[in-house]
């Protein structure tokens, strides 16, 4: 449902003649996909917060295992880091 929702929003605004250059979106496969094959001109990037979330939840997995319990410490610490990193990133574009 995610995905055609995606798919008929997209070309009702192209068919309006709006111009699209950058798009982000969470990290849905197909959305994924046919940004990658159809819609090639558009810069596509993932949410922040969903790559986040997800090297966090790897990472308090990891943390679980023996010998790894160190790694949970470091969770909040380079969540942290991943958001000053990206968002430095986009500021650097800006200006």
């Amino acid at each position: 449902m995610e995905f055609l929702a995606f798919k008929q929003c997209m070309e009702f605004l192209i068919a309006y003649g709006l111009t699209i250059a950058t798009f982000i979106s969470d990290r849905h496969v197909s959305i994924a996909i046919h940004m990658k094959t159809v819609l090639s001109r558009i810069v596509h990037y993932f949410d922040i917060w969903h790559n986040a979330r997800s090297i966090g939840k790897k990472m308090l997995q990891l943390g679980k295992e023996k010998g790894c319990e160190k790694i949970a410490d470091w969770v909040k610490r380079i969540s942290n880091h991943l958001y000053w990193c990206a968002t430095s990133y986009v500021l650097h574009r800006l200006f």
